[in-house]
């Protein structure tokens, strides 16, 4: 299973993925959560999103934004059947070698204060939290990690 570009022909894979993935959290917060909402076409075609397939389905999805200084993570989900099983540690490990690979130094992020999985997380791999913000009628909670620069050794 490796991690791939998606193509249009996701789309309706894709956001029965996010719906999957997000559809615990509505009644936490109230309301659908935003990546739910999110027309996922127009970051397809920008080659925003990555996705991991097994057999028809995808199973986890990642979006990747350049901005001025560092990578933003839009959206990660990962298939309720297999969360737990490392999908999600994949996709943030090649979250930061993209980033690296891109010349950033820092990924940022955010989540709803609600969802205290995806909190917990996050610090677990090494984000740091930097904020607590409402917007659009969401509490949300910002996150940024500082990735190292590779050292290139001369010989």
């Amino acid at each position: 299973m490796k991690i791939e570009i998606a193509t249009v022909d996701d789309l309706d894979k894709l956001e029965a993925l996010f719906n999957a993935a997000y559809l615990k959290f509505v009644s936490r917060i109230g309301r659908e959560p935003a990546p739910m909402t999110i027309d996922y076409r127009p970051k397809i075609k920008q080659g925003l999103v990555y996705v991991i397939h097994k057999d028809a389905a995808i199973i986890g999805a990642i979006v990747l934004e350049n901005r001025e200084n560092y990578l933003y993570l839009g959206n990660l989900a990962v298939s309720p059947v297999h969360q737990g099983k490392g999908i999600g540690r994949r996709l943030l490990k090649f979250a930061e070698k993209e980033a690296l690979q891109r010349g950033y130094f820092e990924i940022r992020l955010y989540t709803n204060e609600k969802m205290w999985e995806n909190i917990a997380i996050y610090l677990k791999y090494g984000y740091k939290e930097t904020g607590r913000k409402e917007e659009n009628g969401f509490k949300r909670v910002y996150f940024t990690k500082q990735l190292v620069q590779p050292r290139i050794i001369y010989q």
